[in-house]
């Protein structure tokens, strides 16, 4: 809590009137995220692009990532560092896959039996396992 209260140019005390720990700061964080990040997943020409409207939905995907980049690197980073919040993070990936989902339904999201080896970190994959 102290890096990130120095990092907000907050003292601790002061942050912890509005959060008890990070991970009530990593949920807000991913809450307020998931919207313009679920938005922009959707945009995604479909459902069957051309190259062409790959290409520059990947440039519009950098400029996203670049305009999102503080709360994005937070995100990795925990998810990086720490087991201890997975389930905000499979939240956060079965919400972005569903974005995509809009536009192309193979990414609609679908529980992993249990006993296959997952596709990604998630408990959703896109491969429709």
């Amino acid at each position: 809590m102290d890096e990130i209260a120095l990092a907000a140019g907050l003292r601790r005390q002061t942050l912890y009137l509005h959060y008890k720990d990070k991970s009530e700061i990593l949920t807000d964080l991913i809450a307020d995220w998931i919207p313009r990040a679920k938005a922009f997943m959707a945009t995604l020409p479909g459902p069957k692009p051309s190259l062409k409207q790959l290409h520059k939905w990947i440039e519009e995907v950098t400029r996203f990532v670049a305009k999102e980049r503080a709360p994005l690197s937070i995100i990795l980073e925990v998810r990086r560092t720490s087991s201890a919040h997975m389930r905000a993070l499979e939240t956060l990936t079965g919400e972005l896959l569903a974005g995509l989902g809009v536009i192309i339904h193979h990414f609609v999201t679908q529980p992993r039996a249990s006993a296959r080896q997952p596709c990604g970190p998630a408990r959703y994959c896109c491969c429709g396992r």
